[in-house]
């Protein structure tokens, strides 16, 4: 939800938050979250490369996604990350989808946190 925020005007996302907790379950990071997260960016280093500048940075925020949907039990994981796309293999049996096709407008909310007229 973090990513999505981003492009949302602070004093909207409020209102956002409350959209998207309506129509998904958004668990939260948790003690056996960050557990899991650790030995995944252990593991993860060998699929990830983290030598370029930013990749370690980058591995350990995708190591919390997978690893929440994991501890939560979903069985997909929608991403067009390729970080996580290489890091939901090594945690069975989640499997990697494409993101489906979403309107600009998702929920009513432009990109850039305005309700479209």
């Amino acid at each position: 939800m973090c990513e999505y925020l981003t492009g949302v005007k602070p004093e909207k996302q409020r209102d956002v938050i409350a959209s998207l907790s309506s129509r998904f379950v958004i668990h939260p990071f948790d003690v056996r979250c960050c557990s899991f997260a650790a030995r995944l960016f252990s593991n993860g280093r060998s699929v990830v490369h983290p030598g370029k500048k930013g990749e370690r940075v980058c591995l350990r925020a995708d190591t919390m996604i997978v690893a929440t949907a994991a501890v939560y039990g979903a069985s997909v994981l929608y991403s067009a990350d390729g970080r996580c796309r290489r890091l939901a293999p090594l945690v069975s049996p989640l499997r990697i989808e494409d993101l489906p096709s979403m309107p600009p407008d998702l929920f009513g909310y432009a990109g850039n946190g305005e309700r479209p007229s």
